[in-house]
């Protein structure tokens, strides 16, 4: 049995960045039936707060589904199985992997290459967070997501990746900001497909923190072997951009969510007339020094619903961008 594991975090097409595009793996569907693989599955959990059944109707995948008679999972309603880390000093201990996963015989690991909001990448490690239930999920952003990132790795070992480079998104991974990279990438080991990954955005590997723990724990050189098979399709590497720069508000993520960031991403993208005193608060480890009370405060998210009282608090776990938006204009 073998699992197709692609990034489908939410439903936005593969043209914004945000998703792996289906045509890749309905090559690696035909060519997997022509060398006599006859069960093939895809499987796949959007973030939390996202629909998987409607990402995979609006991303293309139920067409590819009907067409080539593979089934889809959606890993949010598997049932899940607690797999020990293996290390003396896992932080996690236990992780909840989807049954599917756990019980395949190989796994294909389709990243699309982009960068992250908090683990500044995300490719073939990042990836897998999507074979974890949702509260693993927020488990991983609210101790340590670099090192859960790693100790993830060291569990659930997909045979082969294969990176959607084409066109990926250089700040951010909701998408939105696309850019075409024309390129595809692979590796058998994911540590060697994520550092070239690094290296595309900009950054040396070291500088990702979960892979600079993968490789200590590991004892691996900070390096790869790259096999050019053919040309890249006329597109450069560029530097990766700080998607806080993007505004001249303050952004403080202090162990934030993917979702909550991306809310407040998205409404201050829709939002023409940002202001330079507002100050925006996320996550789960805000502490009181660190808030500018001479600022316009806004808390995101219902963790953050004890400071209420300072500023704005914006309910929600995650809160929606348009709840975000029409605070923003009540502000503006």
């Amino acid at each position: 049995h073998l699992v197709i594991k692609p990034n489908v975090l939410m439903p936005r097409e593969n043209s914004t960045g945000a998703t792996t595009n289906p045509a890749l793996v309905e090559e690696n569907i035909r060519f997997l039936r022509e060398i006599g693989v006859a069960r093939i599955t895809i499987a796949e959990s959007a973030w939390v707060g996202a629909n998987t059944q409607e990402a995979f109707q609006h991303c293309g995948y139920q067409h590819l589904s009907d067409q080539y008679h593979v089934p889809l999972v959606d890993l949010k309603q598997d049932e899940f199985v607690e797999v020990p880390v293996p290390l003396s000093d896992s932080i996690l201990k236990k992780i909840k992997i989807a049954r599917t996963i756990c019980d395949a015989s190989k796994i294909i690991n389709v990243p699309i290459l982009k960068a992250h909001c908090q683990a500044k990448l995300t490719c073939g490690m990042k990836n897998l967070m999507g074979v974890i239930s949702d509260s693993e999920k927020r488990r991983f952003h609210q101790t340590d997501l670099a090192r859960a990132i790693c100790e993830l790795n060291t569990v659930c070992k997909p045979s082969l990746q294969i990176c959607d480079a084409m066109i990926g998104d250089l700040t951010f991974e909701e998408g939105g900001t696309p850019v075409k990279f024309g390129r595809l990438f692979l590796s058998q080991d994911i540590y060697s497909l994520d550092c070239y990954a690094a290296n595309v955005l900009g950054y040396q590997p070291d500088e990702i923190e979960y892979l600079k723990l993968y490789r200590e724990y590991h004892q691996l050189a900070a390096s790869y072997e790259l096999v050019q098979l053919n040309h890249p399709m006329d597109q450069e590497d560029f530097e990766a951009i700080d998607y806080r720069t993007r505004f001249p508000c303050g952004i403080y993520p202090h162990k934030a969510c993917c979702s909550c960031l991306a809310s407040v991403f998205m409404a201050l993208e829709n939002n023409a007339a940002v202001r330079e005193d507002w100050q925006f608060y996320i996550g789960t480890n805000v502490k009181p020094m660190d808030i500018a009370h001479q600022k316009t405060l806004i808390f995101v998210g219902n963790c953050n619903k004890k400071y209420a009282h300072l500023g704005h608090w914006v309910a929600g776990c995650p809160p929606t961008s348009e709840k975000l938006r029409a605070l923003l204009d009540r502000l503006v």
